[in-house]
């Protein structure tokens, strides 16, 4: 959608092409993310839904609203972003799970929503996706003390997200340090949580004989940092 049309027309969609795409590139696709929003609407997120589940793909669900789509199309995006939840299953991720844009884990009063804890007993799995918008220190701490923590830290490092608050996955995995997730389980959610999601446990995710040896080596320095 970003610099083409965020109103694209289902109907325009090439189902069979998307279909051959994946087929054709099993080793580069590893899933399927679609947005809610009130400029999609839901159905745009049922169409994709039903594509992951029909190629057996994972399904990644982009939670947050851009607040020029929620002033360009006024609408009730929490009604919609609430019957998306509901669809989600167990196995999905949302991602930017911390983000303080409209349509976020929690209300206006910071109380997380029902829908949120009943995706989560579901089995629905959370990712950072870190990016330039998609993350709040106040959203994570608050999120934190309720126990709601991420499975994964995606950075969601692309040309457009790139910026000085976020510039690698050890910036994420750092930031993840400084809000008092211990060590072993920010490793775990950057190797093993992945593997498993992507379902290549097989080959990854872990330090095993036969694996590649696909290893980065970290000195842990502790002060105050910009």
């Amino acid at each position: 959608g970003f610099g083409v049309s965020d109103l694209l027309p289902i109907g325009r969609l090439d189902i069979p092409r998307f279909f051959k795409m994946v087929e054709e590139n099993r080793e580069v696709i590893k899933g399927l993310k679609s947005a809610v929003s009130i400029v999609l609407g839901e159905h745009f997120f049922m169409l994709a839904k039903s594509l992951a589940a029909s190629d057996v793909l994972p399904f990644v669900l982009h939670l947050g609203e851009f607040d020029d789509w929620v002033d360009y199309r006024p609408g009730d995006y929490k009604e919609i972003s609430g019957r998306v939840l509901d669809m989600l299953e167990e196995g999905d991720i949302i991602t930017h799970c911390y983000t303080p844009e409209p349509g976020r884990i929690f209300d206006e009063n910071g109380t997380l929503l029902p829908r949120v804890r009943a995706a989560l007993e579901r089995g629905v799995l959370l990712d950072l996706g870190h990016s330039s918008h998609g993350f709040s220190v106040d959203v994570a701490r608050l999120a934190l003390e309720r126990g709601i923590r991420p499975h994964t830290l995606g950075t969601d490092l692309h040309v457009s997200s790139v910026s000085p608050v976020m510039r690698s996955l050890a910036d994420v995995m750092s930031k993840m340090l400084a809000l008092g997730i211990d060590l072993l389980d920010v490793v775990r959610m950057v190797t093993a949580n992945p593997a498993h999601f992507f379902k290549i446990e097989d080959r990854a995710g872990s330090l095993r004989r036969g694996f590649p040896a696909d290893v980065t080596v970290f000195e842990i320095q502790t002060g105050a940092y910009d």
